[in-house]
């Protein structure tokens, strides 16, 4: 179904600059391209919510930060037969959260440490053939 009509309201338009300076205006089309992933994750978690004694969502990820992205997600959620009261939860800056997942356990030197690199061996590695 499509998420773009009354029930979830208007898509919000916004201006980019591309970098030959012109710019241009996205309104719908910024929602139209999601389309497909609406066809997927809410029949994921709609089944993992079968299988799950648990109604919590904990939803991350830039793609959340998407206007009306909670309410178009419960809505498909329910048109799929979930029959239970989902709660939907969003982390603050959860734009970044899986960086800092990422981060956490990366600079764990128990398990990782030794793998990193500094900027100066990277350039030192990466550009040597340049």
């Amino acid at each position: 179904s499509s998420g773009i009509n009354a029930e979830y309201g208007e898509p919000v338009s916004a201006e980019y600059t591309l970098p030959c300076q012109n710019t241009v205006t996205l309104g719908r089309e910024r929602y139209l391209a999601l389309e497909p992933i609406f066809e997927r994750i809410p029949a994921v978690i709609a089944e993992a919510l079968q299988q799950s004694p648990t109604e919590d969502i904990v939803i991350c990820g830039g793609l959340t930060n998407l206007h009306n992205f909670n309410y178009r997600l419960l809505d498909e959620l329910y048109r799929l037969g979930v029959s239970k009261t989902v709660r939907i939860f969003s982390p603050p800056n959860r734009e970044y959260v899986a960086w800092l997942g990422a981060s956490v356990i990366y600079f764990d030197d128990d398990n990782y440490g030794d793998q990193g690199q500094s900027l100066s061996e990277y350039l030192e590695r990466n550009t040597a053939s340049l």
